[in-house]
Order: C-alpha cells, then sequence, then structure tokens
C-alpha cells in the first residue's frame, strides 16, 4: 500500500492505536522525503485528530498532540518570509515554495506570497501556473475584505481605535501594505498620505504596534522605490526620540534606504544608533558596487547593537538573504549563515541557512538537496514558557510536587520561574504544607543569589495565612538580610511584618515597624540637605504606618478597641504627613466599622472626633468616607452625609463623597427603600463607584426583590463610562444565577455582549460560571458559553472559557471539561503555536483537576517529545 491512503486506511477500519503511532518524527520525515511538503503529513495529523474526538471517552492527550504537530508546522511554514520563498522559485522550486504558502496561517503573508510567487513564475514563462497563484491570491483577497466591512468607514475605524479596539487597530494598519484590497478608498493610496493619515492610531499604540506599523510602511515604500517617502519617515523619527520602537524602526528604515543605494542617509540613520562604531562597521561596506553588501555589513552592526530585538534580527537577516544569498556569492552566504548563528543562539532560524546552502549548492551545479528546508526555530517562545508556568502551578496546586518541579525547571526566563516558585509556595502555605515551603527556603539559603533569595522571601510573606508557623516566617526574613537596594529591602521587612500580624504575632510585627522606622532615621536629617536621604525617611514613615494600621485591624476585629485606638493616636493622625498606603484611614475605619457594628456609640463617636482632626487632604477624605460608611450601616443616614464634607475640594474628595453616597444608597436598598437607593445612585459622579454600587445592590436581592432586576440593567446601561459597566453587569449576571431568573441571565449576558471591548465582555462575564454550578443552572452555562462564542477577539474568548472550564472541574464533570476543550481548540486551529501556548496555560488548572493532574502530566511529556522534533 502506498504511503499515501495508508492512514486513511487506518482511520475507516478503526485502528486509532497504530494511526496515533504515525504521529512520530520517522513517519513525518519519511513523508517529506517522498513529498518535499508537509501538507500530505498535516492530512495524516487531521485524520488523527478526528480519531482522538470520535474516541469514547475523547482522548484529549492525542488531540492535543495533533494540533500542536499541525500549529507547530504551520506557523514553521508561516515565518519562511515572502523574499525567502522568491529565492526558491527563482531557483525553480516553485512547488515547494507553493507548499509553504498553503501552511501559512497568516492570510495577509499568503497574499503577499501568491503574488510575489505569481510574477517570479511568469517570469520564468509558466503564463498558466501564474494566472492560477493570481486567482488564489484575488479569493484569499475577498475573505480578507469580507470579514471586516464594518470596519470600512474611516471615521468608524477611527473611533474604535480611539477607544482601544485592538482588532480595529490590527487591520488598520494591514490594509497600509494593501490598500488596493480595500474598496471604497478606505486610506490614502500613497505611503506619504497614509503616514500623515495614520498619527491618531500611533499615539494610541503600544510600542511593539508602532513598530510594526513604521515596518509594513517602510516595506511598502521600498517596494514602491518612494525614496522620497522613506526619507521623510526617517526625518519624523529623527525628531522623535520619546519612544522604544524608534531603533526597529530606524534599522528597518536604514537597510531599506540601502536597498535603495541611498547610502548617505542609511549612514546617518545608522549613526543616530550607536555613533561609537556603528559607523566604521557600516563603512567597510558602502563602497561596495552592490548595495547588498552594505545590507551585510549593516546586519552585523544592528545585530550586535539590538539583540533583544526579535523582529530588528528577523527584518535585517531577511535583508542579508534578499540581497545576497539570491547573488549566488560564496562569501556574501557564507557571512549570512555566520550572521544567522551570530544574532542570538536562542533565536536562530534555521531557514535562512537552509535557503543559503540551496543557493550555493545551485550556484556549484549540484542538484537542490530534497530535505528539510522548513523554517526550524530554536528559539525559545515565551508562549511556551508561560505554558510550563501553568503547568507547574496547576501540578503543585492538586499535590504532584515532584511534577511540578520537573516542570518548573523547564522555564528559562528566570523571572517567571521566581513567580512561579513564588504562585507553588502560596499554594503550599494554603494547603498547610510548611514543611514544602522550609525546604524551598533552605534551597536558598545557601544561595549568593540576592534577588531569588528575596523572591522566595517576599512569596512567603504574601502567602502567609493566620495558621502559618510564626518560626516559618522568621525564617523567610533571615533571606531578607542586611543587603541590597534600601528601599526593596524596607519594603520586604513590611511584608514580613504584615504575615506575622496574619499569625497574631502583634508584636513581633509592631517590633519590625520599629525597626524600620530606626532605619528611616538613619541619617535622614532635614529635606534640604539629602533629599535622597529625606526620601527613604518618609518611605520608612509610610512603610511602619501600614504595619501599625493592619495591627489595629485585627485589634478591631478582635473588639480590643481601646487598644486599637491608642495605636492610632501613637501613629499621629493630626500630622501633617500624607501617608501613601492610607494607613490611618484603613486603622479608624476598621475601629469604626467593629463599634457600629457592636452598637458602641461612645468609641464611634471617639473614632469621628479622631478623624475630624486629620490635618492633611490625603488622609481626610478617606478616613472620613470609611467612618461615615459605618455610621451609615447604623442606619443614621444623615449623620453620614452631613459628616461626609472634609471642606476640600479635591479628587480625592469627591471620590470619598462618592463612597459615602454609595454607603447610603446600599443601606437604602437593603432596607428596602428602593426609590431612594436609586435617587442616591444618580448622584455619585464616579462611574466606576456607581457601577459597583450597582452590583452591591444586585448581590443583595432576595427572591423576593428580583424583580428589581430589569431596573438594575436600566442603571447598569446609565454607566456611561465602558471601563467600569463590566463591574455592574457583572454583579446583575451573578444574582440572576444565584436566583434562577432565566430573564435578567438573558438580559445581563446581551448587556454584556453590547459592551465595546472583548476584554470588557470577559469582565462582565468572569465569575458568573461558578456562580452558575453553585446554583445548579446548567442551562445558564449553557447559555454563558454561547454568549462566549459570539466574542470576536481569541485571547478573549479563551480567557472567558477558563472560567467555565475551572468551573466545571470545580464539581468533577470530566466529560463536560474535556467537551470544552476539544470544542476550543477545533476553533482555534490555525492560529498558530502561540495561540495553542496560551489556551493550554490558562486551562491547565482545570485539566489538573480532573485526575490529580495525571491527564496534565501526560500533555507534558507528549509536548516535550514532539518539541524535540524541530
Amino acid at each position: 500500500m502506498s504511503l499515501g491512503p495508508f492512514a486513511l486506511h487506518l482511520y475507516n477500519s478503526g485502528r486509532n492505536e497504530q494511526l496515533f503511532s504515525l504521529m512520530s518524527l520517522d513517519w513525518m520525515s519519511l513523508k517529506f522525503k517522498i513529498t518535499k511538503a508537509h501538507n500530505s503529513f498535516i492530512d495524516d495529523v487531521e485524520l488523527a485528530a478526528k480519531a482522538a474526538r470520535a474516541s469514547c471517552p475523547p482522548n484529549v492527550v492525542q488531540f492535543i498532540t495533533t494540533r500542536l504537530i499541525a500549529e507547530t508546522l504551520k506557523s514553521f511554514a508561516t515565518n519562511v518570509s515572502p523574499e525567502i520563498l522568491a529565492a526558491l522559485a527563482r531557483l525553480g522550486e516553485i512547488d515547494l515554495a507553493v507548499n509553504y504558502v498553503e501552511l501559512m496561517n497568516n492570510l495577509e503573508l499568503q497574499i503577499r506570497s501568491y503574488r510575489l510567487l505569481a510574477s517570479i513564475t511568469r517570469e520564468r514563462g509558466l503564463p498558466r501556473r501564474a494566472n492560477e497563484m493570481e486567482t488564489i491570491a484575488a479569493s484569499l483577497e475577498q475573505r480578507f475584505t469580507t470579514g471586516f466591512q464594518e470596519l470600512r468607514p474611516t471615521s468608524e475605524l477611527l473611533s474604535r481605535i480611539h477607544a482601544g479596539d485592538k482588532t480595529a487597530m490590527r487591520w488598520y494598519y494591514g490594509v497600509t501594505t494593501y490598500p488596493n484590497v480595500w474598496p471604497g478608498n478606505i486610506l490614502p493610496a500613497t505611503p506619504t498620505e497614509t503616514l500623515l493619515g495614520i498619527d491618531e492610531a500611533m499615539q494610541l499604540a503600544d510600542d511593539e504596534e508602532k513598530a510594526h506599523i513604521l515596518g509594513d510602511l517602510i516595506g511598502r515604500m521600498t517596494a514602491e522605490h518612494d525614496t522620497r517617502s522613506l526619507t521623510d519617515l526617517v526625518e519624523r523619527l529623527k525628531r522623535d526620540t520619546r519612544y522604544a520602537y524608534r531603533p526597529e524602526s530606524l534599522a528597518s528604515a536604514a537597510v531599506a534606504l540601502a536597498t535603495l543605494h541611498d547610502n548617505v542617509t542609511a549612514l546617518s540613520v545608522a549613526d543616530l544608533l550607536d555613533p561609537k562604531y556603528a559607523r566604521d562597521l557600516i563603512m567597510n561596506g558602502v563602497d561596495d558596487e552592490t548595495a547588498g553588501y552594505y545590507a551585510m555589513d549593516y546586519g552585523f552592526a544592528i545585530a550586535r547593537l539590538e539583540a533583544r530585538h526579535r523582529s530588528l534580527r528577523r527584518g535585517v537577516l531577511e535583508a542579508i538573504i534578499a540581497d545576497l544569498a539570491l547573488r549566488a556569492k560564496r562569501k556574501a552566504i557564507d557571512d549570512a549563515i555566520a550572521a544567522s548563528r551570530m544574532v542570538d543562539q536562542l533565536e536562530v532560524t534555521d531557514v535562512w541557512i537552509d535557503v543559503a546552502r540551496l543557493l550555493l549548492a545551485h550556484e556549484q551545479g549540484e542538484e537542490l538537496p530534497a530535505r528539510n528546508a522548513l523554517a526550524k526555530t530554536t528559539h525559545v517562545s515565551q508562549r511556551k514558557e508561560e505554558l510550563f508556568a501553568g503547568m507547574s502551578a496547576a501540578l503543585a496546586s492538586v499535590g504532584n510536587t515532584d511534577k511540578s518541579e520537573q516542570v518548573l525547571y523547564q522555564i528559562k526566563d528566570v523571572s517567571l520561574r521566581l513567580n512561579v516558585q513564588g504562585h507553588i509556595i502560596t499554594i503550599y502555605l494554603s494547603r498547610n504544607q510548611p514543611e514544602l515551603v522550609a525546604t524551598a527556603i533552605n534551597a536558598v539559603q545557601v544561595s549568593k543569589d540576592e534577588r531569588v533569595q528575596m523572591a522566595i522571601a517576599n512569596a512567603v510573606f504574601e502567602g502567609s495565612l493566620a495558621n502559618t508557623p510564626s518560626d516559618l516566617i522568621e525564617s523567610a526574613l533571615s533571606l531578607v538580610g542586611s543587603q541590597g537596594e534600601k528601599y526593596a529591602r524596607v519594603a520586604s521587612q513590611k511584608r514580613a511584618a504584615l504575615a506575622f500580624t496574619r499569625s497574631g504575632d502583634l508584636g513581633r510585627a509592631i517590633s519590625i515597624a520599629e525597626s524600620i522606622m530606626h532605619q528611616g532615621r538613619q541619617g535622614s536629617g532635614q529635606k534640604d540637605r539629602d533629599d535622597d536621604a529625606y526620601s527613604f525617611f518618609l518611605r520608612c514613615k509610610s512603610e511602619a504606618t501600614e504595619i501599625h494600621s493592619h495591627v489595629c485591624q485585627v485589634l478591631a476585629a478582635s473588639n480590643e478597641l481601646d487598644q486599637a485606638i491608642g495605636l492610632i493616636q501613637d501613629m499621629d493622625p493630626e500630622s501633617n504627613f500624607e501617608s501613601n498606603v492610607d494607613g490611618i484611614a484603613e486603622a479608624l475605619g476598621a475601629v469604626a466599622a467593629s463599634a457600629a457594628k457592636a452598637g458602641d456609640t461612645q468609641r464611634l463617636d471617639v473614632v469621628l472626633e479622631l478623624t475630624q482632626g486629620i490635618n492633611n487632604s490625603w488622609n481626610k477624605p478617606v478616613a472620613l468616607a470609611l467612618v461615615c460608611r459605618a455610621i451609615a450601616s447604623r442606619g443614621d443616614l444623615e449623620t453620614a452625609l452631613a459628616n461626609s464634607d472634609d471642606g476640600y475640594n479635591t479628587a480625592r474628595s469627591n471620590a470619598a463623597k462618592n463612597h459615602v453616597r454609595a454607603a447610603v444608597a446600599f443601606e437604602q436598598f437593603r432596607r428596602g427603600q428602593f426609590d431612594s437607593a436609586f435617587e442616591t445612585l444618580k448622584v455619585i459622579s464616579d462611574m466606576d463607584t456607581r457601577a459597583r454600587t450597582i452590583k452591591d445592590f444586585a448581590e443583595s436581592l432576595t427572591s423576593n426583590t428580583q424583580i428589581l432586576l430589569p431596573r438594575l440593567i436600566g442603571a447598569a446601561h446609565g454607566v456611561n463610562d465602558s471601563r467600569f459597566r463590566p463591574a455592574a453587569i457583572n454583579g446583575i449576571a451573578l444574582a440572576s444565577a444565584r436566583l434562577l431568573d432565566a430573564d435578567g441571565l438573558g438580559a445581563a449576558f446581551e448587556a454584556a455582549l453590547g459592551l465595546d471591548q472583548d476584554t470588557e465582555k470577559v469582565e462582565a462575564l468572569r465569575g458568573v460560571a461558578h456562580a452558575l454550578v453553585a446554583s445548579g443552572s446548567f442551562n445558564g452555562l449553557r447559555l454563558l458559553i454561547k454568549t462566549i462564542n459570539q466574542i470576536d477577539a481569541l485571547w478573549a474568548r479563551i480567557d472567558a472559557l477558563q472560567e467555565v472550564t475551572n468551573a466545571y472541574a470545580s464539581i468533577g464533570n470530566v466529560d463536560a471539561v474535556i467537551g470544552l476543550l476539544i470544542d476550543e481548540l477545533d476553533q482555534i486551529k490555525g492560529n498558530g503555536r502561540d495561540v495553542l501556548f496560551y489556551f493550554l496555560s490558562v486551562v491547565s488548572a482545570s485539566i489538573a483537576k480532573l485526575d490529580r493532574g495525571k491527564t496534565l502530566w501526560a500533555i507534558y511529556l507528549k509536548l516535550t517529545e514532539v518539541e524535540k522534533w524541530w
């Protein structure tokens, strides 16, 4: 039997295990050797995916394996630039180039690649083949346009960009490269006009997006030999020194100028990057008759100067291949290979080396080797790192400590690994496993890396709970020591004091506060004598105030009100010192709340008097708001409102007054004074506070008051800032789920979908899944899933589905979790490896809960096995 139908034969005969065994490096290599492409192997992979999905129960490990293989091959094909494919086509390898294009998961690159290959094929005297490619490109262009018809009017597009719509941004940038694709003259036709019209979007984009925009523009200017527009852009970049995207854009512009033979301007651009030695390197090739050698020297210079920029490396190396390797000069090819290896050993894209070797073989009259010239990246993907982080934390959360550590040490990014270690320590503390925390502390005791020691210590402090042994906190505190940066050291000591407070060791917490103040007083002097010493003194006083505040809150919760009030008086509430942590205000609020709850009017009056005596516009508004909220909770609404005015007219003061109004409105609502509550709600000017108050209203509803849900939906629509409306909608959806009110839930979901941004939609739906599970509303969960699937942005949809899978996993519904995983994996296919890694990272916790990490571990082993193929 030939290789072609073998996998299909296995699939049709139900021999799934044999079919799964074909998902191997040997089978992939064999099929590539015969077909010189991976398309046939991917067909087999898709058959295995269908078999894994149809298994009973679905074979989730094999299904994820097939998705990883397919997405990897497509991502690597997408990494091959159209210029490299053009090089292959010029050598007669048209079929090989087309195979790469077919696998691409980037529609824009496919269009450009087909256009370029069609042009080269026509030049080689193959008009019929060229026409086929142009027809495919036209079909793809139609798809490219049809999906975004709503973005056509420029004014609407810019308004959506202004609202932060990343989809609109991305497609706005995309059309700068392909204006002919978009009917109706959405954007000006020339690069210069586009550059002028894109300013508003540039102001709203982040640095990476800015570099992408300008890179597209520079590429278009180069393709059109538009030297004037390119020079205008360079002048703009010279003037704009504020942004991190500038080096990348200048590098792209310099390579483009070299390609257009404008060496004088290119040199001036290079001088902007590093005048110390870039010019010397570049000068070596300026007098050469070909601009390509200039690009080579420039590539070496920039690779050394800006190695951290992946897009810069890629752009420079593409220029090297396009301008040098195509000339089939032995020295140029050797230099291209050397440059590729030099840039970064963690990020060498082997396709450039492969193509250079193919060109060299062609120059020497050798037969082109039938081998895998696909873009194989050996760099460490950040998304893969994040996936390992998610897996490690998930395995730790279900008690698989050894496996968790094994995955943890696959993370090469030190900062990310430390973050995960900190998260795992928090898990150990929450599971009351101090012995595992002690092991982690002992492991770094002998380390001389202060950053590692500080990270572990801070993780212990942040994760400590009431049952955390004091000696464990003390042991972590010993890691902080007396060395290192003083601000970071004091911040860690404060975290330790707060951990002692949670564990009940208030005396130790206060002693640390005194130690911090002692450090601040040493050499503090006068403000005009030493600004840094005085600044450090203020920081120490602020940190000590926060410690005392938390101690007061613990005392207040234990009804030790006199002791708490005494400590507040020691904190000197009448001073002009403005605490940047609102410690005094929070302490007063905690004592007031406990006094109000106990009906202790005398002490509540004492707290109010202390609050009125605060003598600065920073602490006083917040303190009054907290105390007046406590007064309102007793039902004395008029007194609360009357005392909430601090006499200041500042943003903090107005915000504090809004908090008091919110407390009054909630008390009115809770007491059945609904009309008054909604009237008070209207005078809350801060939309964030108003939205959260609506959420409080919703969460206090009972079966007797759920008739108010439509009124709350109307109030949510009245929150005229879309950034804060999700909080109100979330509260309404939670209440509807708890009360099993299908109409209210449907209205809340409809309101969520009506929000402007996909991230806002996710925020509005966040947490609802758990409420639906807790209430047994599985019809509501189905409605939630249907709502989530209407979210356009892929990343946002994945985030929202994470909540649903976690909810199902929390009740042990294995079938529902696996079904959701496979459905979403089917939906995200074709979007690349990074999307797959991201999806798996966010659902790792859900998978771990299914069988205490057994399935997750099997997925990890499969992932690492497949990754070794490349």
